[in-house]
Order: structure tokens, then C-alpha cells, then sequence
């Protein structure tokens, strides 16, 4: 897949790509070294993205028994 720019991808194409390299992030050498196989920062830098323009602009929490509230 070299050359191919994460921008040109559909949705689904991008999801299936990302899943890949995630399944590759722990592979690691014989002594347990990391192979860095993980996803390049282009392809995190479109899915996150393409996830903020899906997001929904306001939301609501909805706290469990007993959480705290961060933000007061």
C-alpha cells in the first residue's frame, strides 16, 4: 500500500487499512523490541479527522452512580 494517500480512501477502505496496522502494532522481535509496524501518523492524523467531522457538536454526558463531575 505504499503511495497510497489515506485522503483518496472511502470510509471503509480507511477503517480496513487502520485495522490492519493495528493487528501489526504488536508485533514485536524475538527479545520483545516493538517491530513499529504500527499505523503511519497520516493515516491517525485522517481517521481522527474524518471522526471529529462525524461526531455529534453536542454532547451530553451521562455520569454513572457515584462519578464525579471533572468540569465543575
Amino acid at each position: 500500500m505504499q503511495g497510497i494517500r489515506p485522503r483518496s480512501l472511502s470510509n471503509t477502505e480507511l477503517i480496513q487499512y487502520c485495522a490492519l496496522h493495528l493487528e501489526l502494532a504488536d508485533d514485536r522481535t524475538k527479545d520483545g523490541q516493538p517491530l513499529g509496524n504500527g499505523m503511519p501518523l497520516e493515516w491517525q492524523i485522517e481517521l481522527l479527522r474524518r471522526y471529529i467531522a462525524l461526531a455529534p457538536v453536542e454532547t451530553h454526558a451521562y455520569p454513572q452512580d457515584g462519578q464525579l463531575d471533572l468540569f465543575k
